[in-house]
């Protein structure tokens, strides 16, 4: 009994091992997805800007903004339960505006906005882990 018992419990630990693996993998999979999401600063603006984009970062440079921290992290391809962070930009206002909810798309449209691009995608709500 001792012996079949030794050996189930082999088993067993190998399924789980497979699974954590499996789990491991599967988020690294995912983070592999990320893309980090910086902050920019223009002094002469008084206007921050933030990008997950190599255009972004190239339009950052060009118009004399300067690196100050990444924000966080977005998906660069959209996924189950993520939504679009669209970036707008007002020439009027020489200023950037970027939101995630329709409520600010809206927003950003009725104060004279146009939208620029997708800079990543985010989930709507926090996620636990």
């Amino acid at each position: 009994m001792k012996f079949n018992l030794y050996h189930a419990s082999i088993a067993a630990i190998a399924v789980i091992t497979s699974l954590t693996s499996f789990t491991n993998l599967v988020k690294a999979q995912e983070y592999q997805n990320l893309v980090p999401l910086e902050l920019y600063w223009s002094p002469q603006r008084e206007d921050n800007f933030v990008t997950a984009t190599p255009d972004g970062k190239r339009s950052a440079g060009e118009a004399g903004y300067s690196y100050a921290r990444t924000e966080a992290c977005v998906f660069r391809k959209q996924k189950p339960g993520t939504v679009p962070l669209n970036l707008y930009w007002s020439a009027q206002r020489g200023d950037n505006f970027t939101t995630a909810t329709s409520e600010g798309a809206a927003s950003a449209k009725e104060a004279g906005y146009i939208f620029a691009r997708v800079e990543g995608y985010v989930f709507p709500a926090s996620q636990c882990q």
